[in-house]
């Protein structure tokens, strides 16, 4: 009885490794995660001013990739800020320029736009500082399948009530690949994007497309910070020395001037006081009998 026994539990055992040699491969799942955060100098060109605008590029990216079997599905986001770090616009330091920001979405798509692309300074608009932030995050978006579907965004009404803020806006979607859908195709100012654009269809340029705005990593940026205090202080100096100097020019031409007014002063009052002591005695010579006469009869 023992003897069947352990022949059936023998049996048992060999048929589940057997069935366990049967059975599919699981399927290969590894999931890697990074996390980057990069800092940039900006400096923007301004004509209106002789110094250049300062500002600080902050840049956030998540990055998850999950492999299945041969497959590699990659999602992330990106988020981008720039804020006045110094320039002529003292009372804006520390102030926030603009914001924005891409994640990845839902059933394969991928969204590139926080609502939100306007440079919020009103001093800062028109430098090309929106198209410049907004190619980084084409940029960050060209890493994904080129066949993912752009998230539909809406163009809102108020952006598009200023004729400029308007052109502005189209024009910066435009560049980039943007198919834009209008509710009102004469204005063109509400509308929404194109639900069929793809990753393949945006159009990612070069930095060196807007020639007034430079970015510079955190490093050699500060580098260049240190040079330009530099500059500063120096060209301080410089302008110091040279406002001692006129100082000492201009007390030296006070007293040249000083010396010449008081010898014009002795050419000019003297003959006047000569002048008025001549007449004085002339008039006191011809009435002096008279006031002897009236002396003398006071007295008598």
């Amino acid at each position: 009885m023992t003897g069947a026994a352990s022949k059936l539990k023998s049996s048992r055992r060999r048929t589940m490794r057997e069935a366990a040699k049967e059975r599919p491969a699981k399927v290969f799942n590894q999931i890697t995660s990074h996390n980057s955060d990069s800092v940039e100098i900006l400096s923007v060109v301004d004509p209106n001013y002789k110094e250049p605008h300062v500002l600080l590029l902050t840049t956030s990216r998540q990055e998850t990739l999950q492999r299945v079997q041969d497959q590699i599905y990659r999602s992330g986001k990106i988020d981008i800020r720039a804020d006045y770090l110094m320039g002529p616009l003292e009372d804006r330091i520390g102030g926030l320029v603009c914001d924005m920001g891409g994640a990845d979405g839902y059933r394969h798509s991928l969204r590139i736009s926080n609502g939100d692309i306007m440079v919020r300074m009103a001093e800062l608009r028109g430098l090309k500082i929106s198209s410049f932030m907004l190619n980084r995050v084409v940029r960050w978006a060209k890493c994904f399948e080129a066949d993912r579907t752009i998230r539909p965004f809406k163009l809102v009404h108020q952006d598009g009530v200023d004729p400029a803020n308007r052109s502005a806006r189209n024009k910066l979607y435009r560049k980039f690949g943007m198919r834009l859908i209008f509710t009102d195709p004469v204005l063109e100012t509400e509308g929404y994007s194109d639900p069929t654009l793809t990753v393949d269809d945006l159009i990612e340029f070069s930095d060196r497309e807007w020639p007034t705005v430079s970015a510079t990593t955190y490093p050699y940026a500060f580098r260049a910070l240190s040079h330009e205090r530099h500059k500063i202080k120096d060209r301080l100096t410089y302008n110091t020395r040279r406002m001692l100097r006129y100082k000492r020019e201009n007390d030296r031409f006070d007293l040249k001037v000083g010396k010449v007014m008081r010898a014009l002063r002795i050419l000019v009052n003297w003959p006047l006081l000569l002048l008025v002591a001549f007449l004085a005695y002339g008039l006191g010579s011809s009435q002096l009998g008279t006031y002897l006469d009236a002396i003398k009869q006071f007295l008598s």
